[in-house]
Order: C-alpha cells, then structure tokens, then sequence
C-alpha cells in the first residue's frame, strides 16, 4: 500500500442566500446559494523521514519547482441533470502560486452539485477516441450545455517515445460531489497530479570517481487516465477527528492487462561522483502504471526493474523494492549505493507529494 496525501485544496464556503418580503407570510427563500472558493497549495511534507537519505536530499522538505506549483485553474459545476452551471478559467501563470482565492459562483440551491477542477490544462495533450482534444475548447465544456461526463472519463495522458516525460506545469484534477445538505457547510476538495514523481540519488563507495549518464526503468505506461478513475481511499484523522491525510485503496490504469508498456531509458551529461560523494539526478515525471510482472510469486511486490549506466557500462537491472504500484501523485525515491566490484543496493522510498487537511462529511 503505497501512502497517499493530496496537494491541492480547495476551501468553500456555500452561504444560502435569501429574499424577504416585510409583513408577508408568503416569504420564500430565494432558489439560489453562493460559493465562495479559495485555493490553496500545500507545500510537501516533513512528515515520515525514514532513511539517512534524507540527511543528504530530503524529497518532501525541498522547495517546489514553479512546475509543480498551480498556474491556471478551471472550475466546472455542473447541476444534476448534467447541465453545466459554472465554467470558469483563472490564468496566473505570470504569479506560479500556492495560493490563490477567493472565487464566487451563484447556483441553484437544493440539489447536489458535481465539481471539476482541472489545473495546469494548457501543458498537457489530452486525448480521445477520435483525436485529442483541449479542455479550453468552448464546444467541449460549454456553461449550459451537457457536460461530456464519458469523455472526460475517458480522456487519456501519453508518452510518444522511450524517453518521453511530462515537462511544463504539471497536470492537476479531481472531480468532487457537493451534496445539497452541505451547501451551507465550509468544506475541503482536493486535486491530484496526473504524474509520478521519481528522483534518482547514487552513493558512490567505490575508491574513485565514477560517471553517470544514464538509466532505464521498466516497465513505465504509455498512457493514462487524466481524471483519477475508479480511485479509492482510506483517509487518517487527527485528535480532532479531521481527515488529515489518505491513502490509495484502488485505482483504474488505461492499459489493458500488462499491454502499453515499456522500458524508459534516459541518458544524459555525466555526472562524475567522486569517492564517498552522493549525488541526485534533478526530478523528471512519468506516468501512473499498474504493471504486475508474471515472473515473480504475486505476494512479492517485486514489478518493476532499474538499470543504470557507470563509465560506460550498463549494471544489471534489478527490482525496485518497496514499489508494488506507481500511483499518481507519489515521489519515488531511488537510492542507489555502488559498492565494490560495482556491486549495486538499492532502497526506495515512496512518499506523497504533499498535506492537506480535509474536512469530514465530503465524498468525491
């Protein structure tokens, strides 16, 4: 079970709105609420440091890249009948920001309200069935039109070639109900990156320099869901009984059995790593997989395989322990020791991108 903690919330305060007439027994309430929407991104966690690796380079303590951080948002509210109420676009890309707030939508009150958040959407090709398709495209998602829920759905992330990563401003999304008894409560929704983080760190024990240009990981997917699919959690509360964090039960991947994937290969200027030296490979961005290897016994956890590249020779891939699944949203930490004889250990550490505080009583 790999741990899972959401970096992006979003606080609404739903405040029903009402019209009175003085000395009339007939008063009625008007049929319309008011959100009130703010947006916060939580930095990454200290929480959960376990390994010396930290002391060297510590994934959920570094300064986020401005990648990471929100540059656009759109919020789509759509009603019951899947009419869509509300489609809003906020460009900030000029002010990367871990906040940002206050929005205000006006709806009708009395009825549950589905909620997309979509962030980052310009970075990113989306595609469908018939082609691709970009979410800015007013035919697509158009305020009192029907929302093209199955399409959404079934929007896909792809790599076009071994070496390819997701570079720009990450994606983000999420789909939330608001149902209509909550309407005059504050609540938390939360969006994931559509990616996975992977970071690679060499400790060198050899008693000379050595250089590093490359790696392959195996086996990486080409494609993915955008909008998390069938996923399902296990939230941790605190004394208060506040959901604090979460944790991925299940998800849904875009490949059908173990077809669609690959051995990503990435080589690059070497890094020389001097005798006792650590040194880290800067982040790149892969996709969420659920690959499970038929060659090993299925309680092993063992699925996928890494290989680097040492003065020119390519050591021996090896399973990556610790790392049954690659779920959206996780920071995999590879640490690699190189002993004698080019002898090589690794450990990995899987951790969330970040903290969020979610509130009790909100179901996505």
């Amino acid at each position: 079970m790999i741990r899972y903690l959401f970096i992006l919330f979003t606080t609404i305060s739903a405040l029903l709105l009402t019209s009175c007439q003085s000395g009339s027994d007939s008063d009625e309430p008007r049929p319309e609420a008011e959100f009130k929407l703010s947006v916060a991104l939580a930095d990454m966690s200290r929480n959960g440091i376990t390994r010396s690796v930290e002391n060297f380079y510590d994934p959920s303590g570094g300064a986020i890249s401005d990648n990471e951080k929100m540059q656009t948002l759109r919020i789509v509210i759509v009603r019951p009948d899947g009419t869509i109420e509300h489609n809003r676009y906020i460009d900030f890309s000029s002010h990367p920001s871990i906040w940002y707030g206050q929005e205000q939508f006006k709806v009708e009150r009395g009825e549950d309200k589905e909620v997309y958040l979509f962030v980052n959407e310009n970075s990113t090709t989306y595609y469908e069935s018939t082609g691709t398709v970009a979410l800015s495209d007013n035919n697509f998602i158009r305020e009192g039109a029907k929302f093209p829920t199955d399409r959404i759905k079934n929007l896909t992330v792809m790599t076009t070639s071994n070496d390819d990563v997701l570079s720009g401003p990450l994606p983000m999304c999420e789909h939330h109900t608001i149902k209509a008894d909550a309407l005059g409560r504050d609540t938390t929704l939360f969006v994931t990156r559509a990616a996975t983080k992977f970071t690679y760190v060499i400790n060198n024990n050899l008693d000379k320099t050595i250089s590093w240009t490359g790696l392959t990981l195996d086996k990486v997917a080409r494609k993915e869901y955008y909008l998390p699919n069938n996923t399902t959690y296990t939230f941790t509360k605190d004394e208060k009984g506040e959901i604090i964090s979460g944790v991925i039960n299940g998800y849904e991947v875009a490949t059908i059995q173990n077809n669609e994937h690959y051995i990503f290969g990435r080589t690059f200027e070497p890094i020389e790593v001097a005798k006792g030296e650590e040194k880290a490979l800067p982040s790149f961005y892969l996709l969420e997989s659920k690959y499970n290897d038929p060659g090993t016994a299925s309680d092993s956890k063992l699925n996928y395989k890494t290989s680097i590249t040492l003065d020119g020779i390519t050591l021996e891939s090896k399973y990556l322990p610790n790392l049954s699944q690659l779920p959206r949203n996780s920071h995999v930490v590879v640490y690699i020791t190189i002993g004698k004889g080019y002898e090589i250990s690794c450990t990995v550490d899987v951790r969330p991108y970040g903290e969020i505080i979610l509130e009790p009583g909100f179901g996505q």
